[in-house]
């Protein structure tokens, strides 16, 4: 089997002792390529399963307290490696239906993302301007680095005005929807001797919703990248781009983010819907901890496919 995806590093090699144990399971030299996980995420990840250990492909994840020469533990999640069945395999594990994850939110919004991810077609979602405002997005022109870059040659030039096709980052502050995705700017700047600047034109949103592990140095954090794991493993479903429709904004150098829509300041909208044990993570799927204005952004379930778009 290859390595599983959702391994966060290369892991260690079988104990000697549980090798041994294992002679009898038909692995042939697929032993020797067995790794075995302990790391913080790994141990939550198989916690989060309700599991003592998970396997998937030739990747055993353990949780905490449970131990790699533990000869029957060891021995039973072989004989997943051996079977060689697609999917991940748990211990004493509970598997998630489908309305155990919807009852996870009463925000319309991720409610309708996760509606069609398990819909398992892969359709396209092009958002309305009520829906891209819902999302409470933060949204700046000044995250473009090309828009910047553009803004500081015409200054040096000593002003002028240029069409702007640019992208940048962008940030759901309301759980579940877009979390880290990418903005494409279109229309024109001008751009004053003295530096000051005005951008005139539409906005379109983008994001690939999706669960993707990163794995360690990411960047990502630990708990968001727990969460995105036991997705990846329990949801059943296709990703799906989100495009919007295209909507009129405006900025200046002088503005703390673009106007456009309501012009409100975007607000941290947790969702904490009511939970049950289903919830995998005791309500922490469903909300992110509180903190500054943006904290929150990357750390809910789901649309992390536009992290790497923006770095």
């Amino acid at each position: 089997p290859a390595r599983s995806p959702l391994a966060g590093d290369e892991g260690r090699p079988l104990d000697e002792s549980v090798r041994r144990a294992a002679g009898s399971l038909p692995l042939g030299p697929d032993l020797a390529r067995v790794r075995v996980h302990q790391g913080p995420a790994d141990r939550r990840f198989a916690a989060r399963l309700g599991a003592r250990a998970a396997t998937h492909g030739r990747d055993v994840f353990l949780a905490e307290g449970e131990s790699p020469t533990d000869a029957a533990l060891m021995r039973h999640e072989l004989s997943h490696v051996a079977a060689g069945v697609p999917g991940v395999h748990l211990r004493s594990a509970t598997w998630l239906e489908r309305r155990a994850w919807l009852s996870l939110y009463s925000h319309y919004l991720p409610r309708k993302f996760l509606g069609n991810y398990m819909d398992d077609t892969g359709r396209t979602i092009v958002l309305t301007p009520t829906e891209m405002q819902d999302c409470n997005a933060i949204v700046d022109i000044r995250r473009s680095t090309a828009f910047m870059t553009l803004v500081a040659r015409l200054a040096a030039a000593g002003g002028g005005t240029v069409p702007v096709q640019v992208s940048g980052w962008g940030g759901a502050r309301t759980n579940g929807t877009l979390g880290n995705f990418t903005i494409r700017y279109y229309g024109s700047v001008v751009v004053r001797a003295d530096g000051t600047w005005t951008f005139t034109g539409v906005l379109t949103f983008y994001d690939y919703w999706d669960f993707d592990p990163k794995g360690s140095g990411s960047g990502r954090p630990l708990g968001a990248e727990v969460k995105v794991r036991v997705a990846a493993t329990l949801l059943p479903g296709s990703p799906f781009a989100i495009e919007s429709t295209a909507v009129a904004v405006t900025q200046s150098d002088s503005d703390v983010r673009a106007q456009w829509g309501t012009m409100a300041a975007p607000v941290h909208v947790p969702d904490r819907a009511g939970t049950t044990g289903a919830d995998i993570a005791g309500g922490e799927v469903a909300g992110a901890p509180a903190g500054p204005p943006g904290a929150d952004i990357g750390g809910e379930i789901g649309a992390q496919g536009s992290e790497d778009v923006n770095r």
